[in-house]
């Protein structure tokens, strides 16, 4: 069984969190790992997180979905959650 994990809003700056997720996970699925900004196209380096979290909303989270459909040519349901310490 395959599962699909997608960074947050930081993409690959911080990837503790994915890797220990992975490390978690790897036992009991096949994990793939995408990095969100980099399917919006969104330049994390130039922006801070208001700005990135505006280019999420104001149609980054759509292009990415676009992207990840196209590069596997199947439909899908897609949660997104958000994790606040």
């Amino acid at each position: 069984m395959k599962l699909l994990i997608l960074s947050d809003l930081f993409g690959n700056r911080n990837t503790n969190w994915v890797d220990s997720y992975i490390d978690f996970f790897k036992h009991n699925f096949q994990v793939q790992y995408y990095e969100c900004c980099e399917l919006a196209g969104i330049d994390i380096e130039k922006t801070d997180k208001d700005e990135i979290h505006q280019q999420f909303i104001g149609g980054g989270i759509e292009k990415a979905v676009k992207k990840y459909c196209i590069k596997k040519k199947r439909k899908l349901k897609l949660l997104g959650l958000v994790l606040v310490v």
